[in-house]
């Protein structure tokens, strides 16, 4: 049976005997920390090890509370500016590129326009 304690900094901290398990074992979660105990462990065993880990495992529940994206999130950008905007089809991207050292042009173009583009 699960142990369930309130922590004020971590939240939930739900406790699993495992019969498997030869430490103590935390997996942070989005609901809880889990934590996983062989069979014996104490609860004063547990809470020590809670305090001695406490700002790593308040480290780990800050890295899983991101926030969810919206699902109507939209990119609002100028496309108008962008030069690649004005080529309407992937056969007038690539006629320009056919032969070996132009395709080489092509990949490094690209880089450029993925650099631009996450700069933005």
């Amino acid at each position: 049976m699960d142990k369930i304690i309130e922590d004020d900094e971590l939240g939930r901290l739900v406790i699993r005997v495992n019969s498997r398990a030869r430490s103590l074992v935390f997996r942070t979660k989005s609901d809880a920390v889990y934590v996983s105990v062989p069979p014996g462990t104490t609860l004063k065993e547990v809470k020590q090890a809670i305090e001695n880990l406490r700002g790593k495992l308040l480290a780990s529940r800050q890295k899983i509370a991101r926030p969810l994206i919206d699902l109507n999130y939209k990119i609002d950008a100028d496309w108008e500016n962008q030069s690649y905007n004005s080529l309407n089809t992937s056969s007038e991207i690539l006629k320009d590129y056919q032969s070996p050292s132009s395709k080489l042009r092509f990949l490094e173009d690209t880089a450029v326009l993925m650099s631009d583009i996450r700069s933005h």
